[in-house]
Protein backbone atom coordinates (compact mmCIF):
# COMPACT_ATOMS: atom_id res chain seq x y z
CA UNK A 1 0.00 0.00 0.00
CA UNK A 2 1.28 3.51 -0.60
CA UNK A 3 2.49 5.33 2.44
CA UNK A 4 0.31 8.22 1.63
CA UNK A 5 -2.92 6.34 1.56
CA UNK A 6 -4.68 6.29 4.61
CA UNK A 7 -7.29 2.96 5.97
CA UNK A 8 -10.62 3.30 7.23
CA UNK A 9 -13.13 0.87 8.30
CA UNK A 10 -17.18 1.26 7.95
CA UNK A 11 -20.64 -0.25 9.24
CA UNK A 12 -23.52 0.74 8.83
CA UNK A 13 -26.75 -1.14 6.46
CA UNK A 14 -25.85 -4.05 3.87
CA UNK A 15 -21.72 -4.51 3.15
CA UNK A 16 -22.76 -4.75 -0.72
CA UNK A 17 -24.66 -1.26 -0.36
CA UNK A 18 -21.99 0.57 1.33
CA UNK A 19 -19.20 -1.58 -1.28
CA UNK A 20 -20.57 0.31 -3.99
CA UNK A 21 -21.60 3.36 -2.88
CA UNK A 22 -17.20 4.09 -2.12
CA UNK A 23 -16.34 2.26 -5.40
CA UNK A 24 -18.22 4.97 -6.91
CA UNK A 25 -16.26 7.84 -5.31
CA UNK A 26 -13.14 9.55 -6.43
CA UNK A 27 -10.09 9.24 -4.22
CA UNK A 28 -11.06 5.34 -2.76
CA UNK A 29 -8.47 3.47 -4.15
CA UNK A 30 -9.88 -0.08 -2.98
CA UNK A 31 -12.94 -0.85 -0.70
CA UNK A 32 -12.51 -4.34 0.87
CA UNK A 33 -16.35 -5.72 1.59
CA UNK A 34 -17.35 -8.32 4.65
CA UNK A 35 -17.34 -8.25 7.91
CA UNK A 36 -15.33 -6.23 10.84
CA UNK A 37 -15.29 -6.25 14.56
CA UNK A 38 -13.40 -3.94 17.43
CA UNK A 39 -13.05 -4.65 21.32
CA UNK A 40 -15.68 -5.87 23.38
CA UNK A 41 -18.68 -5.38 23.72
CA UNK A 42 -18.37 -5.06 19.82
CA UNK A 43 -16.32 -7.75 18.64
CA UNK A 44 -19.29 -9.40 17.18
CA UNK A 45 -18.65 -9.20 13.34
CA UNK A 46 -20.90 -6.68 11.76
CA UNK A 47 -21.38 -6.32 7.89
CA UNK A 48 -18.75 -3.68 6.74
CA UNK A 49 -15.90 -2.59 4.14
CA UNK A 50 -12.51 -1.18 4.96
CA UNK A 51 -11.52 1.52 2.71
CA UNK A 52 -7.93 2.40 0.89
CA UNK A 53 -8.07 6.17 0.01
CA UNK A 54 -5.96 8.93 -1.07
CA UNK A 55 -6.61 12.02 1.35
CA UNK A 56 -4.94 14.07 -1.22
CA UNK A 57 -8.26 13.45 -3.38
CA UNK A 58 -11.08 13.17 -0.58
CA UNK A 59 -11.20 13.81 3.51
CA UNK A 60 -12.00 11.75 6.20
CA UNK A 61 -14.82 14.59 6.55
CA UNK A 62 -16.09 13.76 3.30
CA UNK A 63 -15.67 9.50 3.27
CA UNK A 64 -17.73 10.03 7.06
CA UNK A 65 -20.27 12.26 6.06
CA UNK A 66 -20.79 10.29 2.74
CA UNK A 67 -21.17 6.80 5.15
CA UNK A 68 -23.51 8.68 7.42
CA UNK A 69 -25.91 10.03 5.04
CA UNK A 70 -26.19 6.43 3.41
CA UNK A 71 -26.90 4.49 6.32
CA UNK A 72 -29.33 4.52 9.92
CA UNK A 73 -27.32 6.55 11.46
CA UNK A 74 -29.62 7.94 13.82
CA UNK A 75 -31.85 5.41 15.09
CA UNK A 76 -30.64 2.37 16.69
CA UNK A 77 -32.74 -1.12 15.30
CA UNK A 78 -33.10 -4.60 16.10
CA UNK A 79 -30.47 -5.93 13.42
CA UNK A 80 -28.03 -3.51 15.56
CA UNK A 81 -25.23 -5.52 16.09
CA UNK A 82 -24.80 -7.18 12.40
CA UNK A 83 -25.85 -3.61 10.69
CA UNK A 84 -23.87 -1.66 13.44
CA UNK A 85 -23.23 2.10 12.78
CA UNK A 86 -19.37 2.56 13.46
CA UNK A 87 -16.34 3.74 12.14
CA UNK A 88 -13.59 1.63 12.62
CA UNK A 89 -10.16 3.19 13.37
CA UNK A 90 -6.40 2.37 13.56
CA UNK A 91 -5.00 4.51 15.31
CA UNK A 92 -6.33 7.33 18.74
CA UNK A 93 -5.36 9.89 16.40
CA UNK A 94 -7.82 9.07 13.72
CA UNK A 95 -10.36 8.16 16.74
CA UNK A 96 -9.94 11.80 18.01
CA UNK A 97 -10.55 13.10 14.53
CA UNK A 98 -13.20 10.62 13.61
CA UNK A 99 -15.01 11.98 17.01
CA UNK A 100 -14.60 15.30 15.75
CA UNK A 101 -15.98 14.80 12.46
CA UNK A 102 -19.58 13.43 14.06
CA UNK A 103 -19.52 16.47 16.37
CA UNK A 104 -19.20 18.84 13.25
CA UNK A 105 -21.36 17.12 10.99
CA UNK A 106 -23.96 16.74 13.45
CA UNK A 107 -26.03 20.19 12.13
CA UNK A 108 -26.40 18.00 9.17
CA UNK A 109 -29.07 15.64 10.41
CA UNK A 110 -32.34 16.09 12.32
CA UNK A 111 -31.58 13.67 14.69
CA UNK A 112 -28.43 12.45 17.22
CA UNK A 113 -26.31 10.84 15.24
CA UNK A 114 -25.35 7.36 17.14
CA UNK A 115 -22.93 6.66 15.22
CA UNK A 116 -19.87 4.77 17.46
CA UNK A 117 -15.93 5.28 16.53
CA UNK A 118 -14.69 2.03 17.67
CA UNK A 119 -11.08 0.80 17.44
CA UNK A 120 -10.24 -1.74 14.05
CA UNK A 121 -9.51 -5.12 15.66
CA UNK A 122 -10.36 -7.40 12.64
CA UNK A 123 -11.86 -8.12 8.87
CA UNK A 124 -13.27 -11.47 7.57
CA UNK A 125 -13.82 -10.92 3.78
CA UNK A 126 -17.03 -11.87 1.98
CA UNK A 127 -17.09 -15.05 -0.54
CA UNK A 128 -15.79 -14.15 -4.12
CA UNK A 129 -18.88 -14.22 -5.35
CA UNK A 130 -20.15 -11.31 -3.09
CA UNK A 131 -17.43 -8.87 -4.24
CA UNK A 132 -17.97 -5.84 -6.38
CA UNK A 133 -21.67 -7.44 -6.70
CA UNK A 134 -23.20 -4.12 -8.04
CA UNK A 135 -20.46 -3.79 -10.83
CA UNK A 136 -21.27 -7.54 -11.23
CA UNK A 137 -24.90 -7.59 -11.28
CA UNK A 138 -26.48 -3.67 -11.88
CA UNK A 139 -29.71 -4.76 -13.04
CA UNK A 140 -30.36 -7.28 -10.33
CA UNK A 141 -33.18 -6.82 -8.46
CA UNK A 142 -31.46 -5.66 -5.05
CA UNK A 143 -28.96 -3.49 -6.61
CA UNK A 144 -31.65 -1.71 -8.33
CA UNK A 145 -34.13 -1.14 -5.38
CA UNK A 146 -31.42 -0.19 -2.59
CA UNK A 147 -28.14 0.58 -4.02
CA UNK A 148 -28.84 2.61 -7.21
CA UNK A 149 -30.98 4.85 -5.15
CA UNK A 150 -28.02 5.12 -2.62
CA UNK A 151 -25.94 5.79 -6.21
CA UNK A 152 -28.43 8.38 -7.32
CA UNK A 153 -28.43 10.59 -4.07
CA UNK A 154 -24.62 10.38 -4.07
CA UNK A 155 -23.81 11.50 -7.28
CA UNK A 156 -26.68 14.19 -7.01
CA UNK A 157 -24.64 15.20 -3.74
CA UNK A 158 -21.45 15.61 -5.01
CA UNK A 159 -22.63 17.83 -8.21
CA UNK A 160 -24.69 19.83 -5.79
CA UNK A 161 -20.97 20.40 -3.14
CA UNK A 162 -19.31 21.10 -6.62
CA UNK A 163 -21.79 23.26 -7.98
CA UNK A 164 -21.14 25.50 -4.38
CA UNK A 165 -17.28 25.43 -5.33
CA UNK A 166 -17.70 26.78 -8.48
Amino acid sequence: MNKLYKKIGLSGGGHLVTEAIFQSIDGVIHVDQGWIASNAPNEQLSEGVVLTFDPKIITETEILRFHLLTHSSQFQHKTWDKYRSAIYVYSNEQFVRADQIIEQLQDEFDHNLITQVLNFVSFKQNKSGFLNYYQKNPNAPFCRNYIQPKLDFIKHLIKRENAKLG
